[in-house]
């Protein structure tokens, strides 16, 4: 199979072409998985087929409509790369109109400890899902796949966990090798639990414990468990991922994140602090892939939305894209000049293409000049280094922006630092679609290096523009809607003082995909 790395500038890309590839004058994503047609909101299910070499994603996915409604299918997608998906038939379709295949996630169950296959079906592709239904109360349910994934069977004795409840939702299972049982977790959603069962077969299963903690918001959604190591050492902690809507600090949807210890029974976090894992608003549900070969590390994808306005986003035949994929590893971050704490560390998955590109270097920007780039497919991506040496003096006056805008630069998104805060701000106000909830201007603080440099890599596909800053210590992604026919066409990065940015490096590729 193929190992993946993170592509920031590397010139060794391999040409693909976009599962969704845009028609003249359409704002489709081209490096982020969109449906043909209809609604697709949280990813399910993620794995990766071992013999046949192959990433599944399945998402919440309504054909019929671009917005949600039930019924409610499991939709799916296929690729070699985790760049170029494949449109696949319907995976998991619902009993009655007025019921959903809600979220879920799939196992290989390698020993058959389910009873589902024979020796016919290949230990590595043993799949099996397992899903919230919601007919009448939320129940999680089973459904296995004798051909690699695409069509699935459910099981004839479902549900497998019924607590009676109409708030008991989003399973993600994993097989847990210390205590030799499958392990699920699932949210009490409205009492902010989530719960732990084990199993010894996928069918019957054992509560073991709770965990209750983090921001509340409304509601958790999408829990999510998994062993990532700690870089530059033999160690690793577990993390539990819990999705919060409405209610998020940003507003609407966002992930929340702990670390600590899993025994098999029970987590515990190594500290109380609640983190964050993308501090953009498009950056929901994540969910990891099952399955994975331990070289290409802990990889995972999200639903690039906020329920605030995901149903009435500008696109047509369609809502909603996918994030890019990530890997996940651990690191002690400064926080601050006086601590530092562990912290999830994410780095962008994806193979294209360069067409073009520009770079420059020692720059001490004036604000007579600017650095200008054009792509015009409305795909690109960028990486800056810079220090701010003297912007201190003039307050809130010195700003270094990057223009995002279309051709004609009448529509624009503005990415930018401000040295007296140390915090970058994304504005999107300068864009035509217009919604209370679609907040224009957004901020992070992103403590700087110890030599005070900034570090921060970016991809702009279209609509959505995902941001890693200083070598992926923190994440924030948002979509942008310019009008039909205008894509992020040029780029420019400018000040307006003179001699108060030292720009270290700045460099562009358009990418063809």
């Amino acid at each position: 199979m193929m190992r993946f790395s993170v592509l920031l500038f590397s010139l060794l890309y391999t040409t693909m072409v976009s599962a969704a590839t845009a028609a003249a004058g359409d704002n489709r994503p081209l490096l982020h998985y969109t449906p043909e047609k209809g609604w697709m909101n949280d990813p399910n299910g993620l794995f990766y087929d071992k013999k046949a070499d192959l990433w599944h994603i399945y998402f919440q996915y309504n054909p019929h409509d671009p917005f949600w409604n039930q019924p409610l299918y499991w939709g799916h997608a296929t690729s070699k790369d985790l760049t170029t998906w494949n449109h696949e038939k319907l995976a998991i379709s619902p009993d009655r109109d007025d019921e959903g295949i809600f979220s879920g996630s799939i196992v290989i169950d390698h020993n058959n400890t389910s009873g589902f296959f024979d020796d016919s079906i290949d230990p590595d592709q043993r799949v099996v899902a397992i899903y919230t239904n919601n007919a009448d109360i939320q129940t999680q349910d089973l459904a296995y796949s004798l051909d690699g994934g695409y069509t699935f069977t459910k099981f004839h004795n479902n549900p497998v966990l019924d607590v009676n409840s109409t708030q008991f939702r989003d399973p993600k299972v994993f097989w847990h090798q210390h205590s030799n049982q499958w392990i699920m977790v699932v949210v009490k959603s409205q009492e902010y639990k989530v719960q732990i069962f084990g199993s010894p077969d996928l069918k019957n299963w054992k509560f073991h414990s709770n965990f209750t903690a983090g921001y509340p918001g409304f509601q958790f959604e999408c829990p999510g468990l998994i062993e990532i190591p700690i870089t530059g050492t033999n160690e690793s902690k577990w993390v539990m991922f819990i999705a919060i809507n409405p209610g998020s600090p940003v507003g609407g949807s966002t992930n929340q994140y702990f670390i600590g210890d899993f025994d098999g029974v029970e987590f515990k976090p190594i500290d109380h602090f609640t983190r964050f894992v993308d501090l953009g608003k498009d950056y929901y549900a994540l969910q990891t892939f099952s399955d994975v070969e331990k070289a290409d590390g802990v990889l995972a994808i999200a639903w690039a939305s906020n329920w605030q306005y995901a149903n009435n986003v500008p696109t047509k035949e369609w809502r909603s894209s996918l994030s890019l994929t990530r890997n996940f590893s651990l690191d002690y971050v400064a926080a601050n000049p006086e601590s530092k704490l562990l912290t999830l560390i994410q780095t962008p998955v994806f193979q294209t293409d360069v067409a073009k590109t520009l770079e420059k270097k020692n720059i001490t920007l004036s604000a007579n000049d600017s650095i200008d780039f054009e792509a015009d497919s409305g795909v690109f991506e960028f990486e800056l280094k810079f220090k701010a040496i003297n912007a201190l003096a003039h307050s809130d006056l010195a700003n270094l922006d990057l223009y995002i805008s279309s051709a004609d630069g009448k529509e624009s998104i503005r990415f930018g630092y401000d040295p007296v805060g140390q915090s970058f701000y994304l504005d999107r106000s300068n864009t035509p679609y217009k919604n209370p909830y679609f907040t224009g201007q957004l901020s992070a603080y992103v403590e700087p290096s110890s030599d005070g440099q900034y570090k921060i890599y970016g991809v702009v596909d279209r609509n959505i523009i995902e941001l890693y800053f200083n070598d992926g210590v923190t994440a924030m992604t948002n979509t942008f809607f310019m009008s039909e026919g205008n894509t992020p066409s040029r780029a420019q990065l400018k000040t307006n003082f003179d001699d108060e940015f030292y720009i270290e490096s700045i460099s562009f590729n358009e990418l063809s995909v």
